[in-house]
């Protein structure tokens, strides 16, 4: 930009995605710099104190003060706890440029409706045993299929909204501000008053593996599209069709009621739709909208729950059985199926072809949980960018691997130059 303009600049910042939304203000512009993972900034341009022939911009955790006159490189040091990092900006006058290493070419937006919860995860320091009492350790993560897949795309550089509801506990208002933090949109996430948050508590065993897992995802069950109570930002409510207007893809995921799918499916009209299966038990509740996807992503289990376990897909081989698998899944409605089978990797069925990609082997499994939120992140990333099928697959392997690799259901690290990396690997 050669002069201050309204609008979105994206950049990175540390491999990690970011992003200037420039507005006029009052006595000058206003420049909101969200950075994904770290603190949310805001600088005003016009009416700053002027000290020392220079001009000295006090924020929040952040301070920086810098040369008036020509153009000037400055940093904005941030500080979020134990992370730190800095931004680099130039500076003609007042107009803020576009930064070193822009993405503006990746910029797709991206909405998101599906779950939000506390994971609560157990892992056992010794194989699991039914009937006793088995030593491990227990940490709680923020979760929830629609919450990760936001993350995921977020840290990825796309601009992502998240509808969905939180409780009115300290469990939601958490989740709430470190969903701000990351620069997801949460303007949409309603608040229910006297309800709690969505819960999913998981048992993995010494190798990383998922034994059990219990969900309390009730607040879901009775799920209204923006027509709750009270919602995170302080916005007038908007119909459906508001939300999602301007987004690139949309994304649902099974925690969702049979009805709030079936109106986003009827609104969506030339949108892609995006759609994660989350368990055997839920999936089902896609049956009235397959027709509707532009891509399905499910496991055996939840293939098979969907096609009504037919006895020609159980027959045979693993391979024959998942391309019978896929082919009568793919006459249900879906345009592209995307089936995940673990360690065996994962296949792709588009237009009538198989793509087959291998899992990522040799990692180190510290929890499974997420990381099938992060393939389809990935797969989606990959495509809106216009890659290529293979290199779609390796992103979505590629952020799966990022993931396994940690406890928690979504990867601090994972970003765009990591999968880029991959691919050229």
């Amino acid at each position: 930009m050669t002069a201050l303009e309204a609008g979105r600049t994206p950049f990175i910042v540390n491999g990690a995605a970011a992003e200037i939304a420039t507005s006029s203000h009052s006595g000058g512009w206003r420049t909101a710099v969200s950075a994904v993972g770290l603190v949310t900034i805001e600088i005003t341009f016009g009416g700053c104190a002027k000290r020392n022939n220079g001009w000295v911009f006090k924020l929040d955790h952040v301070t920086s003060e810098l040369a008036s006159g020509v153009a000037w490189l400055f940093p904005v040091s941030i500080n979020n706890d134990s992370m730190r990092s800095e931004i680099w900006f130039t500076l003609r006058q007042f107009p803020l440029h576009k930064v070193t290493n822009p993405i503006s070419d990746y910029a797709a937006n991206v909405v998101v409706f599906g779950a939000i919860n506390i994971d609560l995860l157990a892992t056992a320091s010794v194989p699991v045993t039914s009937d006793d009492s088995t030593p491990g350790t227990l940490r709680s993560y923020a979760g929830g299929v629609g919450r990760n897949i936001a993350e995921n795309l977020t840290r990825l550089g796309l601009a992502t909204t998240l509808v969905s509801v939180v409780g009115d506990d300290e469990f939601g208002q958490t989740l709430l501000r470190e969903m701000q933090q990351i620069g997801i949109d949460v303007s949409y996430v309603a608040v229910k008053s006297g309800a709690s948050t969505a819960s999913y508590t998981a048992v993995h065993n010494n190798d990383g593996e998922l034994q059990y897992a219990i969900s309390d995802m009730r607040l879901f069950d009775e799920f209204r599209l923006l027509d709750e109570s009270a919602l995170s930002g302080e916005i007038e409510r908007s119909p459906l069709q508001q939300v999602i207007k301007g987004a690139d893809a949309v994304v649902v995921d099974a925690n969702l009621p049979e009805s709030a799918l079936k109106e986003i499916a009827s609104c969506c009209h030339s949108i892609q739709i995006y759609a994660d299966g989350v368990s055997r038990t839920k999936c089902t509740r896609l049956a009235g909208v397959l027709d509707r996807l532009s891509l399905l992503k499910v496991n055996r289990a939840e293939a098979l729950a969907l096609v009504g376990a037919q006895s020609s897909c159980e027959s045979g081989s693993e391979s024959s059985s998942d391309t019978a698998l896929l082919y009568a899944l793919h006459k249900l409605g879906p345009e592209r199926i995307l089936l995940t089978l673990g360690e065996e990797g994962v296949v792709y069925f588009v237009d009538g072809v198989l793509h087959r990609a291998d899992g990522v082997t040799d990692i180190r499994v510290l929890s499974t949980s997420g990381a099938g939120d992060a393939m389809l992140s990935g797969f989606i990333a990959a495509g809106l960018a216009g890659l290529s099928i293979d290199d779609q697959l390796q992103w979505g392997n590629c952020a799966a691997a990022e993931t396994l690799n940690v406890y928690s259901a979504c990867s601090e690290k994972l970003n765009r130059q990591l999968l880029r990396k991959s691919v050229n690997q």
